[in-house]
């Protein structure tokens, strides 16, 4: 069994297939013990991964929300630096705590939490990023250099148990609900219901959505992330 360190930048409904592929049996039956860990942050996430603290990694929705939050808030004609105060979450982001304790009015919230809160009558929606970025391309799986030089077969082998856990959620996502309540916490009919409105935007092979990481990348450049003198050919490897 080799040892992978698979990290994400944030606790939500699209970290399943990671603990349904463990549950499983997938990642074992490729000689893999995975273990997750979160960095709670998109930079934070890719500095553990250059330096080898991650073997591989997801960058996803979270890492643009400051970007986010100010075009959506100016869209609504509402001066994000003067007629609101945002906060970083951090470690809180999705919590429900935040609603309950009063120390937001409002945030970006992801599944299943997002059910729990409509449930649990904490929250409702009042818009969705989907509506401004509706081709984005959410979820990046990355390695680093050293890995996708030496380690390639180790990387087939992994994203092949990864691939297998996304299809076999979306074949049987009612076999799931038990599992996926306990990792999150939630209820199992919390759990359903968010998965079943999550699931359709998924893409079960793990391919890259082209168009989208190109959106992706606009809005990199638009934040004044060093990202213009690469093109998609540079930085992707579809394995």
């Amino acid at each position: 069994m080799q040892k992978v360190v698979w990290g994400a930048p944030s606790f939500w409904i699209e970290r399943f297939p990671l603990y349904w592929g463990i549950d499983q049996g997938f990642f074992a039956n490729q000689g893999i013990d995975l273990e997750i860990w979160y960095a709670y942050g998109g930079p934070e996430l890719a500095r553990v991964v250059s330096n080898g603290r991650i073997h591989i990694g997801i960058l996803s929705a979270g890492s643009c929300d400051d970007y986010f939050i100010r075009k959506m808030l100016s869209a609504h004609e509402i001066d994000p630096a003067g007629d609101v105060e945002l906060i970083p979450l951090g470690e809180d982001y999705g919590k429900l705590d935040l609603f309950v304790d009063g120390r937001v009015d409002a945030a970006f919230v992801v599944e299943p939490q997002l059910t729990r809160g409509e449930h649990e009558g904490l929250l409702r929606i009042i818009d969705r990023v989907a509506d401004y970025f509706p081709q984005y391309q959410w979820g990046i799986v990355l390695a680093s250099e050293m890995w996708l030089q030496h380690q390639e077969d180790l990387l087939k082998r992994l994203m092949q148990a990864f691939r297998q856990a996304c299809r076999s959620i979306k074949d049987r996502p009612g076999q799931t609900t038990d599992l996926g309540s306990r990792v999150f916490g939630v209820a199992p009919e919390v759990f359903k219901r968010a998965l079943q409105r999550d699931l359709p935007r998924w893409e079960t092979d793990a391919r890259l959505d082209m168009d989208g990481l190109q959106s992706a990348l606009k809005v990199q450049e638009t934040m004044g992330m060093p990202t213009a003198d690469l093109s998609l050919e540079e930085m992707v490897r579809q394995l």
